[in-house]
């Protein structure tokens, strides 16, 4: 995550019928959705005290398979899992897709993930996620930067 993003979280949308309850649950219960589309939800919060928050509704298969590979950490005594380093690739690149104005922001983060992981990265599964997720336009690009 960059650090001009908004924290994300990713919730199974079969969560998102019952939004009312899901803001409960996350203690966003003062917050309203600021912006908001069928996979997408922005809350913001009038408060000082509290973060604004993105959240990204996924499907149940696909969250299992993320959370399967995600890791648990730990922050100020709150549990939390963070997806696997290509998993956290192909949701920059998803978010480039559905919005191509964080193209230049995304970009940057992938680099700097890349650089910080780069012997932990499998360049096969790389390139997987970029011919999956990746814009068109970008594919080329970042599959001459894969090693």
């Amino acid at each position: 995550m960059g650090m001009q993003d908004k924290p994300s979280t990713l919730i199974s949308s079969s969560c998102h019928p019952k939004q009312t309850n899901l803001q409960r649950s996350l203690g966003l219960e003062g917050c309203v959705p600021a912006a908001q589309t069928q996979n997408f939800i922005r809350f913001q919060s009038d408060s000082i005290y509290h973060m604004d928050i993105d959240i990204l509704l996924i499907d149940e298969s696909t969250m299992q398979v993320m959370l399967s590979k995600s890791k648990e950490h730990q922050l100020q005594g709150i549990a939390f899992q963070v997806p696997s380093l290509l998993h956290l690739i192909a949701l920059k690149l998803h978010a480039i897709l559905n919005n191509p104005k964080r193209k230049n922001r995304d970009l940057a983060d992938i680099q700097n993930l890349l650089e910080i992981h780069k012997d932990e990265i499998n360049s096969s599964e790389l390139k997987n996620i970029v011919t999956k997720f990746a814009p068109p336009e970008l594919t080329e690009d970042l599959m001459r930067n894969i090693t």
